[in-house]
């Protein structure tokens, strides 16, 4: 087996691990109280789903880890050794900024567990209305990996072109205002198709540097 055939299966792994554990924070987390919700209301929920909520912020934090670590691979993968400057180095940055943005989703959750635990309607309210604006870092962070990840497999052929092309609309769609939450819920979808055609594409990957990205296309 490859060194090459080996990052393009802890690719897939990761991308895997990602997705699914995601899936189920997203699941355990709920909806959770609107933004405009009394102290009380948010209290009161808070302290009826504390256990599920507690479940939901490690799996974002063991999602998060697994979609660093994925990104990194996924980098290494569809540059195949050559430097892609720019391209590159924003795969590596957009992660960074959408890791960052779902694990300050996930403390705003623990702030509001402890708030409802010591009853502090106000604190709630406050934190509520700031987990319900924290999108921002999360929608910027997928739409820099979507597009740079677009972009570059589309330059180097390491990807179908159709999941090039995919790439970049997820990536626009991130960033085109009340419709990015679309792009948040797709996110997790579009790294496991990624995953799969980066596994079933394993055995085509060759360390020979020499032989065009086209070829391993087709």
């Amino acid at each position: 087996m490859t060194s090459q055939t080996r990052l393009a299966q802890r690719v897939g792994a990761l991308g895997i691990v990602y997705a699914v554990v995601f899936a189920v924070g997203y699941v355990l987390a709920g909806s959770g109280p609107s933004e405009n919700a009394s102290g009380a209301t948010i209290v009161r929920y808070y302290t009826t789903h504390k256990t599920s909520e507690i479940a939901a912020v490690f799996a974002v934090a063991i999602a998060s880890v697994a979609f660093v670590l994925f990104a990194s691979s996924l980098r290494r993968f569809l540059t195949r050794n050559n430097d892609s400057g720019v391209l590159s180095s924003a795969i590596t940055a957009g992660s960074a900024v959408y890791a960052t943005g779902v694990l300050f989703v996930a403390m705003m959750t623990i702030g509001l567990v402890d708030a409802a635990k010591h009853s502090m309607g106000g604190v709630a309210q406050t934190l509520n209305v700031l987990s319900s604006d924290d999108w921002v870092p999360v929608v910027a962070g997928i739409s820099m990996t979507a597009l740079a990840t677009g972009v570059l497999s589309l330059r180097t052929g390491a990807l179908p072109r159709w999941l090039g092309w995919v790439s970049i609309v997820l990536g626009i769609l991130a960033i085109a205002g009340p419709v990015g939450g679309i792009a948040f819920l797709l996110f997790p979808v579009w790294n496991l198709v990624l995953a799969a055609v980066v596994i079933r594409r394993a055995s085509d990957v060759t360390d020979d540097v020499s032989l065009p990205f086209g070829a391993a296309t087709r």
